[in-house]
């Protein structure tokens, strides 16, 4: 059940006449045109850019640039009889600041472990392989700090 609320000077008021104060809840509207920068940046910070990259299959290279897919998978602008490998960017940049995409190949360093390994996308998470590849232990990529992450190439480019 959704429960709209209603703000009444130092109250919210509930439809069902359930009150509570607004005492450091931050659910006060921005006031100025500086608040209101503060507010979208902290929504934009939230959200994360969705991009995707592609190595041709049959020239062996990178496609130039981000690229789009199709709600079915396929590249648009697609050359028939070419196939393409596409990765997704993490929303993440390595210490160098260069994007992190699915397939990139990072050297970094976690839990006191000196790491190379594919990022890969399991259980909901950019992740990593760990502790000399343990299958058992994939860190979320989000959880290895940026400062310790570098990226080093890709597995097409490296093959």
């Amino acid at each position: 059940m959704v429960m709209h609320m209603v703000r009444q000077k130092d109250q919210i008021v509930t439809p069902r006449g359930h009150e509570r104060t607004n005492e450091g809840e931050g659910l006060e509207e921005p006031r100025t045109g500086a608040d209101i920068r503060v507010k979208l940046k902290k929504i934009k910070s939230m959200m994360r850019e969705i991009k995707f990259r592609a190595w041709n299959k049959t020239t062996r290279k990178m496609l130039p640039g981000n690229v789009a897919i199709s709600t079915d998978g396929t590249l648009f602008g697609a050359f028939p009889g070419y196939e393409y490998e596409i990765m997704q960017y993490t929303g993440l940049k390595d210490k160098n600041g260069r994007e992190i995409y699915e397939e990139d190949v990072v050297n970094y360093w976690f839990d006191g472990y000196d790491e190379t390994s594919e990022v890969f996308y399991d259980y909901g998470c950019f992740a990593v392989n760990a502790k000399n590849n343990d299958p058992e232990y994939k860190p979320c990529l989000g959880l290895v700090d940026i400062e310790n992450i570098e990226v080093i190439g890709n597995v097409w480019e490296n093959q």
